[in-house]
């Protein structure tokens, strides 16, 4: 009877140490799990990292090549302005009435024929230099939408990248 109680005393000590392995097992599992989602969520945030990384790159590569473009617009319209101020200048030179004088020179009129058609020339090159003007205008404007939009974007990339690394470190 003693041994009896001896043994059953040991059959609880047994279930008690069963029960807290099955705990212990439990529990393990339970932070196995966790750990594993936490795994996933690090390597899905640093994915993410990379792409944004890449993201960035890539914006800070176009603001590159709008700066380029916007150097070269802002060069092309130097130039074309340059040359209106020339022709400006040479048409006040000659004259408001300039069209009206020579008909009235009196001069051969073959001669007068040849003088106005130069003069129509040069008229069609004027206006076609102004559309081109305003065509870089257009799109010297165009640029500067796209970079600030791109700045913007940048900024946001970065923000976000910031972010996720603080989620990382937390």
């Amino acid at each position: 009877t003693k041994k009896a109680a001896e043994l059953e005393v040991l059959r609880g000590k047994i279930r008690e140490l069963q029960a807290g392995l099955a705990a212990a097992r439990g529990q393990m599992s339970s932070e196995r799990r966790e750990l594993q989602r936490v795994e996933t969520e690090i390597g899905a945030t640093v994915q993410a990292l990379r792409e944004l990384k890449a993201d960035s790159k890539r914006q800070q590569e176009r603001l590159k090549e709008l700066a380029v473009e916007k150097k070269r617009l802002d060069a092309d319209l130097a130039r074309q302005r340059d040359a209106l101020r020339g022709q400006v200048r040479a048409a006040y030179a000659t004259g408001r009435q300039e069209r009206l004088k020579i008909l009235l020179n009196q001069q051969d009129p073959d001669t007068i024929s040849r003088i106005l058609r130069y003069h129509g020339y040069f008229q069609k090159a004027r206006t076609e230099q102004i559309r081109c003007v305003e065509t870089n205008l257009r799109r010297l404007a165009a640029v500067a939408r796209e970079a600030e939009q791109a700045r913007g974007r940048l900024a946001a990339v970065q923000k976000e990248q910031q972010a996720r690394k603080l989620a990382l470190e937390a």
